[in-house]
């Protein structure tokens, strides 16, 4: 369930930017710029988000060994 929510957290947050993005800037470079900045910021946050998640499993199925 966090899972699910801290997913749906980082796309609106990626969609929200990117509409600001096309609404508030002007000049076309800056623009693309922007936007190839929040696709690397918003991939980098799934990898981080898959890595504590497969940690999470890790320590889970360990937990669940031990008793």
């Amino acid at each position: 369930m966090i899972y699910i929510y801290v997913i749906s957290e980082v796309i609106i947050l990626n969609i929200r930017s990117q509409y600001f993005i096309k609404t508030n800037i002007k000049s076309y470079k800056q623009r693309k710029h922007l936007l190839k900045v929040n696709a690397f910021r918003f991939f980098i946050k799934i990898a981080l988000f898959r890595m504590i998640s497969k940690q999470f499993k890790e320590t889970e199925t360990k937990f669940s060994l031990n008793m």
